[in-house]
């Protein structure tokens, strides 16, 4: 059994008025052999050839084994780079490719000890790594990990170590669009805090590290956060209105990163389309799949909400 372990978080999974769950079911088939008390052949039947008097000898000596035909030659216009052979004890099932596809990473066990070997290197080894969080940046230049000694969380970027924390959330880190910036989530006390380039902003008792978005210029960052019962959009540090809820995954930043833009919920199970603080009509419901789309001027967005029984296509134009 491999020794890894999956990172703990605790952290609350917003809700929509309109949603709903998949839990896919499987089937198991099995063949059971034969078991005493089985039926014998019925009277009449074949039964089956006897054994042969004297065993066949084994063969002198082994059998050679035909020699493996070489593979063709490549054609001109296909060119073969070597990136290094796998590691003894690789872990295929943790394995990542970076997008220009020039690199491979993956975990592998060694003397006990977990560690990621990438570019022909083996990296630090530690007791756990946290599975699915080996991840390069979208340049292909920088690549990320959580692994843990003694208890400890670190978030390892280009194998250097950040401050260690009771917990980091199983998404791991997550990249500017233009690689260079980093955020992750960590647990500090009984809070969470959002580490943005190595360095702590507010704590609150909730964040929700699948709400974490980077506008296109990577020069912002918002995420969601609750406390007092309460909900938040925090853009740059600062957390806006408070709200009911947020629906889940409605982040959505205009193409320019100037504008914001999501669903909020005010109570009364009614919910509003929120840009820059603007809030539109409140509707019934806020369709889960149905994304806020900014047009390619940045003057308008639109989405699909639920309204009075009806599915309703929301068009607006910013104040």
């Amino acid at each position: 059994m491999r020794n890894v372990s999956i990172i703990s978080c605790g952290l609350m999974v917003l809700t929509a008025a309109v949603m709903f769950s998949l839990f896919p079911s499987g089937l198991l088939y099995s063949v059971e052999p034969a078991k005493a008390g089985d039926a014998a052949p019925a009277a009449g039947e074949a039964a089956p050839p006897a054994p042969p008097e004297t065993a066949p000898a084994p063969p002198e000596k082994a059998p050679v084994p035909p020699e493996k035909t070489p593979a063709p030659p490549q054609p001109e216009w296909c060119k073969e780079t070597s990136l290094g052979k796998a590691p003894d004890g690789a872990d295929f099932s943790n394995i990542v490719v970076s997008p220009d596809c020039t690199r491979v990473a993956m975990m592998s066990l060694k003397d006990k000890k977990w560690m990621v070997f990438a570019d022909s290197k083996e990296g630090k080894a530690y007791d756990a790594l946290g599975v699915g969080t080996l991840r390069f940046s979208p340049d292909s230049q920088h690549l990320s990990y959580l692994a843990t000694n003694g208890g400890k969380w670190v978030a390892v970027i280009d194998g250097t170590e950040g401050p260690a924390y009771e917990a980091i959330t199983s998404t791991g880190v997550t990249y500017s669009p233009d690689s260079k910036h980093t955020a992750y989530v960590a647990k500090k006390g009984t809070d969470w805090v959002m580490i943005l380039d190595g360095k702590e902003q507010e704590p609150y008792p909730i964040i929700s590290d699948t709400n974490l978005v980077f506008s296109p210029d990577s020069a912002h960052l918002a995420y969601l956060a609750s406390k007092e019962n309460k909900w938040y959009v925090v853009r740059d540090g600062k957390a806006g209105i408070a709200y009911e809820a947020v629906a889940d995954m409605t982040l959505a930043w205009s193409p320019d990163s100037k504008h914001l833009a999501y669903a909020a919920s005010t109570g009364k199970d009614l919910w509003n389309i929120v840009a820059d603080e603007n809030k539109c009509v409140a509707y019934d419901g806020i369709l889960i799949g149905a994304k806020i789309v900014f047009s390619d001027d940045n003057k308008h967005l639109h989405t699909l909400v639920y309204n009075n029984g009806e599915f309703v296509k929301l068009d607006a134009t910013l104040p």
